[in-house]
């Protein structure tokens, strides 16, 4: 014998008001989800733009220092032809001297 289960009319509110809530519920994950993709999505492209941002830094502040460089090898060079000059013109003022004493 075969005992068949009726649910009554209560009962069968209650897993349709349970059937409801749960598909609320799932709505809400999924909305949930799709909001922490689009932050997710934001990140990167931040995280992206902050690579290239840094990138262009990089190579600005290389540029900076081949140029930094570049004046002082420039700088120093003219310093040692002044200081040549400067001893030649000593030199010249040494022999005057000598000459006039």
């Amino acid at each position: 014998m075969t005992e068949t289960y009726k649910k009554g009319p209560e009962e069968g509110e209650i897993l349709a008001e349970r059937n409801n809530e749960e598909k609320r519920k799932n709505q809400t994950l999924r909305e949930t989800i799709k909001e922490k993709k689009m932050a997710i999505d934001l990140l990167e492209k931040q995280i992206v733009c902050l690579h290239e941002e840094t990138q262009g830094l990089t190579e600005v502040h290389k540029q900076s220092l081949e140029e930094v460089e570049r004046q002082s090898k420039q700088e120093t060079q003219e310093n040692q032809r002044s200081q040549e000059k400067l001893r030649v013109q000593w030199k010249e003022t040494e022999k005057w001297a000598s000459w006039r004493r």
